[in-house]
């Protein structure tokens, strides 16, 4: 857990701050139940949270959420996207 949150919070302090003099530090929480891989994000609750695209100006077409949460075996990273209007744009064997 501790090299985890170590880790976390050495990536977040070597992206450059852009709005804001220190970095963002957030403490990743253990999973409470098994995490379903099933693209539905149920179980995620009390998942350390992050924004996308916070000053896009058309944020609830573009707006997202990075989820984390870990267990003993893995780190689980999860998007959330906000979009009102989700298009797929490629063909079916593409994923954009």
């Amino acid at each position: 857990m501790r090299i985890i949150t170590a880790l976390f919070a050495a990536f977040l302090a070597s992206v450059p701050a852009s709005a804001q003099e220190k970095p963002v530090v957030g403490l990743i929480p253990k999973a409470q139940k098994p995490i379903a891989m099933d693209g539905k994000l149920t179980g995620w609750d009390g998942a350390f949270v992050t924004p996308v695209h916070v000053g896009h100006p058309d944020f609830a077409n573009r707006g997202g959420q990075f989820l984390y949460l870990w267990d003993e075996k893995n780190l689980y990273i999860g998007l959330r996207c906000l979009d009102q209007k989700p298009a797929h744009v490629g063909s079916d064997n593409q994923i954009w």
